[in-house]
């Protein structure tokens, strides 16, 4: 199936691109169920 898939670099490459992936659904995961955070400042505001 893979080209050179006795290689162990192409095992190493594969394995840190789907981190890479699993991390950035992570981290789209998180921003969708927490959404932003807006912070607003407890002081009087003068316009």
């Amino acid at each position: 199936m893979l080209p050179y898939r006795d290689s162990r670099l192409t095992r190493i490459v594969i394995a840190v691109f789907f981190i890479v992936i699993a991390g950035y659904a992570y981290f789209e995961a998180r921003g969708i169920l927490y959404g932003p955070r807006i912070e607003v400042p407890e002081g009087v505001s003068q316009v």
